[in-house]
């Protein structure tokens, strides 16, 4: 008897696949594993082209966006607990920038790459710099700069002759932050904070317009609170 059930559950799961109609979503491209695979070719702006096709395929690219655009996905590299850093990150109003954010979009890993954060001078950057040396970063200074960082933080602007900020003026400050993971002699974990003296946003498009940002970024994503 059960094995009469048993077939007659496939003959009616056989009769309805047959009557569904046959879309990309049922027959193509079945599974989030293939939708990686296809959408990872896709450009963010092909993403929104495609999912404008029709409203199955709408319902896919929004879950995959939903799975691969997450900064925590980036942050995790640099930090022992992401939202801890998203938390002050929106009490400071830091923004994020460079190639963290070419690797948000691009959906891919540079395994060199450092972390951009720009924060405004009147903001308590105090308490990203404490984050920080709890996360395990040690401040590195720059030459010309003090050993410590609360005595280089109240020291005047920095010496822009050898910084590629040195063509904005809005930049304040630039420290430097590095953490050798554990078994790990090279290539440390490397954070540079900027502080400036107007909007980070403003420093940001400043900085990415200008000669110097514009020939070594082809384009610019910025994070807010991301």
């Amino acid at each position: 008897m059960d094995s009469i059930l048993r077939i007659a559950d496939l003959v009616i799961a056989e009769d309805k696949w047959q009557r569904e109609p046959k879309t990309f979503s049922n027959t193509i491209i079945p599974n989030d594993l293939i939708h990686n695979l296809v959408f990872f070719f896709c450009s963010p702006g092909s993403l929104l082209c495609l999912s404008r096709t029709c409203s199955s395929v709408h319902t896919m690219v929004q879950a995959y966006m939903q799975r691969v655009f997450k900064i925590e996905r980036i942050l995790s590299r640099f930090f022992t607990s992401p939202i801890s850093f998203r938390r002050i990150q929106a009490e400071t109003g830091t923004l994020i920038s460079g190639s963290t954010i070419l690797q948000f979009f691009d959906r891919s890993f540079y395994p060199k790459s450092d972390l951009d954060l720009y924060v405004s001078w009147i903001s308590d950057y105090f308490m990203i710099a404490d984050f920080l040396s709890k996360e395990g970063y040690k401040y590195v200074p720059r030459p010309g700069q003090h050993a410590v960082f609360n005595v280089a933080a109240g020291e005047d602007a920095f010496d822009r002759s050898d910084s590629a900020y040195g063509e904005v003026d809005e930049v304040l400050h630039v420290f430097t932050w590095k953490k050798y993971p554990e078994g790990r002699l090279e290539d440390p974990l490397r954070i540079q904070l900027i502080v400036s003296t107007d909007d980070p946003i403003n420093v940001i498009l400043g900085f990415h317009s200008s000669e110097s940002g514009s020939s070594s970024i082809h384009y610019l994503g910025i994070a807010l609170l991301l």
